[in-house]
């Protein structure tokens, strides 16, 4: 039976304003920076990065509404590859809740992408590296682990959709 993981709502950060407002002006990774010092003696947070792939458009393209889809939830904003990037920090009681988070995330930008995105758009995979904050040695650390993830172990965004 899948798990089903209710996302709690996060603050906005100023890169994700930014990003909505159309532009990103490299702020995301600073925030990404500054939220890993700042959680790095939590051992009960997870932090989690994903990297999103589109098919039809770019990420830069896809439109207001689909990163507003995640807003609410962490911060959004571009990966050093032009991939889009979504940060999201959550207690979780162990590692395995990861996939049900992956899951929750990767429909919600799945329902999104339907309504706002240019209609030849499509998610094609979500990769995410997931570490508790205290095991992180700076963002670099964790945004490299989230490069190499989408690079050796692509996950199709169609696997992780339930089908009927």
């Amino acid at each position: 039976m899948a798990t089903v993981v209710s996302l709690p709502a996060a603050e906005l950060g100023a890169s994700s304003a930014n990003f909505a407002a159309g532009f990103d002006d490299g702020g995301f990774l600073q925030e990404v920076e500054r939220t890993v010092v700042l959680l790095s003696g939590q051992h009960f947070l997870r932090i989690s990065l994903f990297r999103f792939q589109f098919v039809g458009a770019s990420a830069a393209e896809i439109g207001v509404g689909v990163p507003q889809a995640l807003m609410s939830l962490g911060m959004v904003g571009l990966l050093p590859d032009g991939s889009l990037g979504f940060l999201y920090v959550a207690p979780r009681p162990s590692a395995q809740e990861d996939l049900a988070v992956e899951r929750a995330v990767a429909e919600r930008l799945n329902r999104m992408l339907a309504i706002a995105a240019p209609s030849d758009a499509r998610l094609l995979s979500v990769t995410a590296a997931h570490r508790w904050a205290d095991e992180i040695a700076d963002a670099d650390d964790l945004i490299d682990e989230t490069l190499f993830v989408a690079a050796t172990k692509p996950r199709m965004a169609s696997a992780l959709f339930k089908v009927s």
